[in-house]
């Protein structure tokens, strides 16, 4: 994956780095362990209706998703 810092202080965008060869390809959609290392937690999350919208949400440590 490739981490490029944005121009919004604090957020990165985040590109998939597909690994290709003669059967077809493989993306991996996220890695915790490289996320941790850019100081980032993983999570994912699903909708059941089509058509919802989500929002991105901010928290200042102490109250951010706990590591593991």
């Amino acid at each position: 994956m490739r981490f490029t810092m944005s121009s919004i202080p604090g957020a990165q965008v985040i590109d998939p780095t597909p690994h290709e060869g003669d059967r077809g390809r493989f993306i991996g959609a996220w890695c915790t362990r490289e996320f941790a290392g850019h100081g980032l937690n993983s999570s994912m999350g699903f909708s059941v209706r089509k058509g919802t919208h989500r929002g991105m949400h901010f928290q200042v440590p102490p109250d951010c998703f706990p590591t593991r």
